[in-house]
């Protein structure tokens, strides 16, 4: 009884070898991994550079730079007239306000009005106005030191005793009236007529 079953149990183990042996003979080809494909080949080429073609880029890039240090140096001269320009208008600003005295207000005087033989005729202030000053109260003759409405002389406005040692130009226009009211009445049309016409 046991002879029998270690036959068969040694049936079963042939038989189980022998079904392994065909499998593995025929189930390897499946198993087995597939073959990489063979590996690309990327070729190079190399396209050799000739001198000329150096020496072309060479020019180029030299070309270039010297144009930046041109462009360069023009903005710079640009920059540095500008500068000068600004500093001439400024030096000639300061110069022209250092010319005209400076003005000292005083308080206002009111011109009275003139009455009888005083008040000039009114065609004659007028041509008076228009040749002195052109009507600007602040007008002022840097040559003559002439000022003011009426384009009186230091000296002569200072005798009119209305105030603003300065000049008429420094007063307002009441008092510049005022002063030529008295000026008028005083000395009459002599001190413009020679020089204006009127």
């Amino acid at each position: 009884m046991r002879s029998a079953d270690a036959g068969a149990r040694i049936t079963a183990a042939l038989v189980t070898c022998f079904v392994l042996s065909l499998l593995a003979v025929f189930a390897y080809p499946l198993l087995r991994p597939a073959a990489a494909p063979p590996a690309k080949t990327v070729s190079m080429t190399i396209v050799p550079t000739s001198k000329a073609t150096l020496d072309a880029k060479s020019e180029q890039v030299r070309v270039h730079q010297q144009r930046t240090e041109i462009a360069a140096a023009k903005a710079h001269t640009l920059a540095v007239a500008a500068a000068r320009l600004k500093i001439k208008k400024a030096k000639q600003a300061a110069s022209a306000s250092a010319a005209q005295p400076a003005v000292t207000q005083q308080p206002a005087v009111s011109a009275p009005p003139a009455t009888g033989g005083n008040r000039p005729p009114a065609a004659f202030t007028a041509c008076v106005i228009s040749r002195e000053s052109g009507g600007d109260p602040t007008a002022y003759n840097s040559s003559s030191g002439a000022s003011g409405l009426f384009g009186m002389l230091l000296s002569t406005w200072l005798s009119t005793g209305v105030g603003y040692p300065h000049g008429a130009y420094t007063a307002p226009s009441s008092v510049q009236y005022q002063a030529y009211y008295i000026l008028y009445a005083r000395d009459g049309a002599s001190p413009w007529q020679a020089y204006d016409g009127c």
